[in-house]
């Protein structure tokens, strides 16, 4: 490794550099066959300086990541401390820390102290809610209705024709199929792809066409009205 190299570690891989050139400073001292009291002495004074200066900087890469921690999440405490301390006199990120801290740890009124980990639970409950409806959304209309999307834009014409070629849109059925079932209406009564079909066309009249021969077609503006379709229906729910 070059000696450069040792750079690219920072304060420590200096200090490494310097030890390693103490060592070799020492290896062709050895080699001579007279012994050198004053160069001796010179590199017992350079190995000294080399440990200082890696414990020194040790200790500054320590106290660097703490303050490089603390202020990665810098945004997060100033917005803590405007809710709740305001009132405060601090000034410094380090200050206002120690004071949320602080109030972690006081007792509330009965004397207890705030069981931080009990608090946090609520809200990591209520996450968890939360991704679970999502994960319900994103298995049901929308997910389905990316899909239906992705089939549209794949064709080389920019549409779907459901009565043409039937054979290779057996996942655009399923998929119109689940769409359905999402939108509030009995999916299950259409077993065949024909009946699937029928029900798009009388379900896409419940919105303005411009070619009406073309109800069997699906178009990107019949993705937008599927959507308005569910929007009004849930979306007081």
């Amino acid at each position: 490794m070059e000696f450069l190299d040792f750079l690219k570690y920072g304060a420590i891989g200096i200090a490494l550099a310097f030890a390693i050139l103490a060592f070799r400073l020492l290896s062709k001292e050895q080699e001579r066959e007279t012994v050198r009291p004053e160069m001796l002495k010179s590199i017992k004074t350079y190995l000294i300086i080399t440990v200082c200066l890696a414990v020194f900087f040790g200790i500054f890469e320590i106290f660097d990541k703490k303050i490089t921690s603390t202020n990665e999440f810098g945004p997060e405490i100033d917005h803590i401390w405007h809710q709740h301390f305001s009132d405060k006199a601090d000034s410094t990120l380090v200050q206002k820390l120690a004071t949320i801290s602080n109030a972690l740890n006081r007792p509330d009124n009965s004397g207890k102290v705030i069981d931080t980990i009990s608090v946090c639970d609520l809200f990591i409950n209520d996450f968890n809610d939360c991704s679970t409806k999502l994960l319900v959304y994103e298995n049901g209309f929308f997910q389905n209705l990316i899909k239906l999307r992705s089939a549209v834009n794949k064709d080389p014409d920019g549409w779907l024709n459901l009565k043409f070629n039937k054979t290779t849109k057996t996942e655009v059925y399923h998929t119109l199929q689940k769409l359905y079932s999402s939108l509030g209406y009995d999916a299950s009564v259409l077993q065949t792809d024909d009946q699937i079909i029928t029900f798009w066309e009388s379900l896409k009249k419940k919105w303005p066409v411009e070619q009406p021969e073309h109800v069997y077609y699906v178009f990107d503006s019949d993705i937008i009205n599927l959507t308005r379709l569910y929007i009004a229906k849930y979306g007081n729910s």
